[in-house]
């Protein structure tokens, strides 16, 4: 027997079971379309952390890109200290600043970067952290910033009228359409406080006026772009250059930017002047340049080993050559064969004589006795004239020409009993090394020795008759015009006279020979003095489109 509902209808179970469906799928549907939500956030959220990574990326390069047009810019010796551009679809702006020889001094006062709201402007201001404040970022809705920053660069507009900050209490002035970096010292490890303010907020907190940049640091150097900047054999330069991408920023910045001096070779040789060979038991610890195709003969080779090079080889030649197959040189830090074509002649002696701690005509002696030297010369009436070593300094020898006589600038050189010092030796003609060329500590065996000796002359540098069997020459030798040989190598008279120690290394235009395999003259030993690739002798001359920097940050 069946039981029927009074009201005709469906028993309650049913109908509450349906109802409970019902708002399990409602509830999982809106579950649904929470986690869709959250998942196309998070989807969105990590597309925009890839495309901030990307831009920040192409923001570095962009600054590294910067970087390195400065300093080929300097190395062109073009005007100007600021180098800009837009390159992929971004920007970068990079200046010059030539490295203070003396500490900061006190930097404070104010600077209006827009006068009459101009777009003609630069500005960058780097955080010590390595962030970056961009002209980009003065616009209305920037509220400005209060802190320590490391380096500030700006160029007020053409139309600005100047102003001045002040620069050690006195007045210093910001000319309009002039570039300028205010940077740290950060030797003195005092920070510098900037204020980057807009002189009319409205009550929305919109910036509708011109923007300021007020300056305090106790300690900080200013340079211009009306400084001179150019790439001076002694200068050090720090470059800093900001690259920007789709509101990414990245800096870098470049220490210690200087040319390279002409030091960093043991060896290096534009022509020959004979076919001269490299033999068994040859070392070269530096660098090594030639012009001329490599020939290695196997002369000792079997008592010696092979010639071996411990760091760069490069020539301007397709190949090498090997007098027989027994013949392998050794390259540790391999060999470039079809290398670039290097000048010697760059090297300006009118840089060398402005530089001249002392400068003397016509022929002259110079002997070397720990921190003095005896100087003999004609003309200035000197024998035997015993004086200090010029420290960090250089000597001149000229020549005096006149109607009636030349004397030419010649010395001949000598430090039997050891030079202690650092000097340069700078000849317009001919250097003679008549005896043993020492320092008083020798760096092979102490090294802390801080002895070095540059040997510079126009033309040729020569070992004469004078100077002994198993001649030490410790210094490092350029030959512009001519080259580095032994006077009467080829003697069977003379015959063989032992080995000649080049400790510190060889520029010379020509290759001129200082022994045979015949046995006649000297057998080489030429050791590279791997002080002089970072610290060459002083005022030495420096390669014209070659850096090298202290540090690189970024």
């Amino acid at each position: 027997m069946s039981t029927r509902n009074p009201a005709g209808g469906q028993r309650p179970g049913r109908q509450s079971r349906e109802g409970a469906a019902l708002l399990t799928v409602m509830v999982l549907a809106f579950l649904s379309a929470m986690l869709v939500g959250i998942a196309a956030m998070a989807a969105s959220s990590h597309m925009r952390r890839i495309r901030s990574t990307i831009a920040m990326e192409r923001a570095f390069f962009l600054a590294e890109a910067g970087a390195e047009r400065a300093a080929s810019h300097l190395a062109a010796a073009r005007e100007g200290s600021t180098v800009s551009g837009t390159l992929g679809g971004g920007t970068f702006i990079a200046t010059i600043a030539m490295d203070p020889s003396e500490g900061g001094k006190i930097v404070q006062g104010s600077v209006p970067l827009n006068p009459g709201l101009s777009d003609d402007f630069e500005f960058f201001a780097i955080l010590p952290e390595g962030g970056v404040i961009a002209r980009s970022d003065l616009r209305s809705t920037y509220g400005g910033f209060e802190g320590e920053v490391k380096h500030v660069h700006l160029r007020r507009p053409a139309s600005a009228n100047p102003t001045n900050i002040s620069l050690g209490g006195i007045p210093y002035a910001i000319n309009p359409n002039e570039s300028y970096d205010i940077r740290m010292d950060e030797d003195a490890g005092q920070p510098m406080d900037v204020t980057i303010r807009n002189d009319n907020v409205d009550a929305q907190g919109q910036a509708r006026g011109q923007w300021h940049i007020d300056v305090h640091a106790p300690a900080a150097h200013i340079g211009s772009s009306e400084d001179a900047i150019y790439a001076h054999r002694r200068s050090y330069f720090t470059i800093v250059s900001v690259g920007e991408f789709q509101g990414g920023r990245r800096a870098v910045s470049i220490r210690g930017l200087h040319l390279e001096s002409w030091a960093k070779y043991a060896f290096w040789y534009d022509t020959e002047s004979l076919q001269l060979w490299m033999v068994g038991g040859e070392y070269f610890l530096g660098p090594v340049y030639a012009n001329p195709q490599m020939r290695f003969h196997s002369h000792q080779v079997a008592q010696l080993g092979q010639t071996r090079f411990f760091d760069h080889a490069a020539t301007t030649r397709s190949s090498i050559h090997r007098q027989t197959s027994s013949v392998n040189p050794i390259f540790d830090r391999g060999l470039v064969l079809n290398a670039p074509r290097q000048d010697i002649a760059d090297i300006d002696f009118g840089d060398l004589r402005d530089d001249a701690s002392l400068e003397l005509e016509g022929p002259t002696t110079v002997v070397l006795e720990g921190e003095m030297m005896r100087v003999t010369n004609s003309l200035a009436g000197w024998t035997n004239h015993l004086m200090a070593v010029p420290q960090d300094g250089l000597v001149y020898v000229r020549t005096r020409s006149s109607s009636w006589s030349t004397q030419h600038g010649d010395v001949n050189i000598s430090a039997p009993a050891g030079f202690d010092g650092r000097l340069t030796i700078a000849a317009e003609r001919d250097i003679r090394v008549v005896n043993h060329v020492r320092y008083a500590n020798d760096p092979r065996t102490n090294e802390n020795s801080e002895n070095a000796l540059g040997l510079v002359a126009g033309n040729h540098v020569v070992v004469t008759p004078a100077a002994p069997n198993n001649l030490e020459i410790f210094a490092h030798i350029i030959a512009r015009d001519g080259g580095f040989g032994v006077q009467n190598w080829y003697s069977q008279t003379v015959g063989p006279r032992g080995t000649l120690l080049v400790h510190g290394g060889i520029v010379n235009s020509v290759r001129n020979a200082v022994g045979s395999t015949a046995g006649t003259g000297y057998f080489k030993n030429y050791v590279y003095d791997q002080r002089f690739g970072t610290n060459p002798p002083p005022r030495y001359p420096r390669i014209l489109d070659q850096f090298r920097w202290l540090g690189w940050d970024g």
